[in-house]
């Protein structure tokens, strides 16, 4: 079907029907600089018991 296309323009999509097929605004994705950085909170959470872990939740 031709509505499928990227580059197909349908005259009739109003802006609800746009954004509901996901033609509106692109998603821009930035990348986490903080993942690998260290955390000795959680690395101190980690080392306990399980039943502990759920204590401190």
């Amino acid at each position: 079907s031709l509505s499928r296309l990227p580059t197909y323009e349908d005259e009739d999509e109003d802006e609800d029907d746009k954004r509901a097929l996901g033609k509106g605004k692109t998603t821009v994705y930035e990348v986490a600089d903080d993942l690998d950085e260290e955390d000795p909170e959680l690395d101190e959470f980690k080392i306990l018991e399980p039943p502990e872990r759920l204590k401190r939740l």
